[in-house]
């Protein structure tokens, strides 16, 4: 459906349209398009069904869009399911986004990492805009995996409803202004895609979509340290912040919640705690500028503020405490011991 919707647009002259599709049929091959107005074109057959939840196949992609398509800027989008950082379909804790249903495979938030790290050697400097058409990967943890390989970040905080992006509609506004850059490229998607639920173009009842410029993110991040330090201390005033975290906006998987609006919540029970409060005042003020566009439709997710992070309210077990220790966000930051302190 997608690529119907793309191609009642099709590539033009200043804009190419390259599609990687899969199938859930295993007898089906693999095919890269290009999409033109009224048909895609093949490029490439793969004479197999591959395995999409290999990293190496995004890369290999982009090198033949790079050799065959050469462009001044670059966009890469991944489809399909996504998890943020959590658990795979057949719960391996592999976490990550594009699932692929035949191999029971998926990319992972580290080869993701890794896959953009090669796609930005690849191009010789960042990728202008790194996007995904997938529930849930708007996270500071999924971002910072590839904060130096990447300009901006656009995604959803929330699932998404299953049309997905309104595709006619944003490569309408690409090929009428293909100039435009990256962040603006990220802020019409997400303005295109709330819309087209809001005003009832595509069926879902809820949606939100973000743009994080991850040079200000990673600046963002160098701030949890001391909040992490500040908020792992609070004695007696625990109960009544974890309570206060309960309520602050969160998703699908309840433990993702949203970073600015879980410092809205837990700030009035800090009032006079000066040190937890200096930190939160300045972990607010970075990822707000991280934060350069932000888009949501639907009570259920009203307080949507652009990123959210792992704020789990239940133990969790160790198995996935190893696996968030691979991550560089936590390397960084140590949040699990934020995590330990109010889970006592």
């Amino acid at each position: 459906d997608d690529v119907d919707e793309m191609s009642k647009i099709g590539s033009t002259e200043r804009v190419n349209v390259i599609v990687l599709r899969d199938s859930l049929d295993s007898g089906t091959h693999t095919k890269v398009y290009h999409i033109q107005k009224g048909k895609p074109l093949v490029v490439k057959n793969f004479g197999a069904n591959i395995d999409t939840g290999n990293w190496h196949e995004l890369v290999d992609l982009f090198k033949l869009a790079q050799e065959q398509f050469p462009a001044q800027k670059y966009m890469v989008t991944v489809w399909n399911h996504g998890n943020g950082w959590e658990k795979n379909s057949k719960n391996k804790l592999q976490k990550g986004i594009a699932y692929d249903d035949n191999s029971g495979n998926n990319i992972t938030t580290k080869q993701l990492g890794d896959a953009l790290r090669e796609i930005s050697l690849l191009r010789g400097k960042k990728l202008e805009l790194f996007s995904t058409d997938a529930c849930l990967m708007q996270m500071v943890e999924v971002a910072y995996e590839f904060k130096d390989y990447v300009d901006y970040f656009a995604a959803s905080e929330e699932v998404e409803p299953g049309q997905g992006w309104p595709y006619r509609e944003i490569l309408s506004a690409i090929t009428k202004k293909p100039e435009m850059g990256a962040l603006e490229l990220g802020q019409t998607i997400s303005r295109l895609y709330v819309d087209s639920y809001k005003n009832g173009t595509q069926e879902g009842d809820l949606a939100t979509f973000s743009v994080v410029a991850l040079p200000e993110l990673s600046a963002a991040v160098d701030t949890l340290p001391n909040l992490v330090e500040a908020l792992s201390n609070l004695g007696s005033l625990r109960p009544r912040f974890f309570d206060n975290l309960k309520l602050a906006q969160s998703y699908d998987s309840p433990e993702y919640v949203d970073l600015l609006d879980f410092i809205s919540n837990v700030r009035p029970v800090l009032s006079k705690n000066l040190k937890a409060n200096e930190a939160l005042s300045k972990t607010e003020s970075a990822f707000a500028k991280a934060i350069k566009y932000e888009a949501h439709w639907g009570n259920d997710v009203k307080k949507s503020r652009g990123i959210s992070i792992w704020l789990p309210k239940e133990k969790i077990p160790e198995n996935y405490l190893e696996e968030y220790k691979t991550l560089q966000f936590e390397q960084k930051v140590n949040w699990t011991k934020l995590i330990d302190s109010y889970l006592l």
